[in-house]
């Protein structure tokens, strides 16, 4: 299932698509139906989808603008291996690695280099796309982390990269990280958790923070404390930590005791807490924007 900012796109077991929620967030899939066969998974911006078919073609509906309206790039649109969606556009991976892009806010980005893409992260409205050769390629708004000039020289053997509301964070394969984009949502790692982010394993993004997991089971997170930027009241239950499970406004650890440790929004902290006990023998930890469901062994 895959949501928009005010609808929801579900494929079936047999590759259909059933939407519903508000027409002007991409609801209504009726014009494109006859075309929603053989369905393997659906992508959404805020007010628009994009239905990537077994056969790597895409369809698209919802608003035009942010999305909904492909027609430009259609005769590129095949072959396609994955896509990524900010709130207004859509950039998609084809199988020989080169990328397609649709939708608005996004400006014009060199082609020659989007080649051997292997996975794209989104903010809010930019992109930031990891090679084969890993290097980082980013565009759209520097107000949201399209512009990682800053950074450029840093951005070498990169491993895997997230992207918050405004930010984005980049793992390297020695274990070391850089981060650009707002400062308030991650973009800046302050000098207080600097020297804790070396061995790197996991990071994960909330809608205004990063969390990153170490070899050695902590965790360090930063940016905003409303969205988990702050995990000093938890930080003395942050050990021994499988990996973190991000939802918008909070984060959830899972501990190798099969254990779960919360922090962030005071609202979803508290509805886990509610069900603390219930949480032991975690095998596996998903979340919504605003919910999280744990599977027990």
């Amino acid at each position: 299932i895959c949501p928009s900012f005010g609808a929801f796109a579900a494929v079936t077991g047999d590759g259909r698509v059933i939407t519903w929620g508000d027409d002007d967030f991409g609801a209504d899939s009726h014009p494109v139906k006859h075309q929603l066969r053989d369905v393997k998974e659906v992508f959404g911006t805020g007010f628009a989808f994009a239905a990537l078919k077994k056969d790597g073609c895409v369809v698209t509906w919802g608003e035009n603008y942010p999305g909904g309206d492909s027609r430009a790039v259609q005769g590129q649109l095949s072959d396609v291996r994955t896509i990524a969606a900010s709130s207004y556009a859509f950039a998609a991976i084809r199988e020989d690695g080169s990328v397609v892009t649709w939708g608005s806010k996004n400006p014009p980005v060199d082609a020659e280099e989007l080649q051997n893409v292997t996975h794209i992260a989104a903010s809010h409205e930019a992109f930031c796309a990891l090679r084969s050769d890993g290097r980082c390629v980013t565009w759209g708004a520097a107000k949201f982390g399209g512009d990682s000039r800053g950074v450029r020289d840093r951005l070498v053997n990169v491993r895997s990269v997230v992207g918050s509301f405004k930010a984005f964070c980049a793992l390297l394969s020695d274990g070391q990280v850089v981060a650009w984009g707002d400062a308030k949502s991650g973009g800046v790692v302050p000098p207080s958790v600097e020297g804790d982010l070396s061995n790197v394993q996991q990071i994960v993004a909330s809608h205004g923070a990063f969390a990153a997991v170490r070899c050695d089971g902590r965790c360090v997170t930063w940016g905003a404390e409303e969205y988990g930027g702050d995990s000093s009241q938890v930080q003395d239950q942050l050990k021994n930590v499988q990996y973190v499970t991000p939802s918008k406004r909070a984060f959830c650890a899972v501990l190798t005791d099969g254990s779960v440790v919360s922090w962030g929004d005071p609202m979803r902290v508290a509805e886990m807490l509610d069900v603390q006990e219930q949480l032991h023998d975690v095998q596996q930890l998903s979340a919504s924007s605003n919910a999280f469901c744990a599977v027990l062994g």
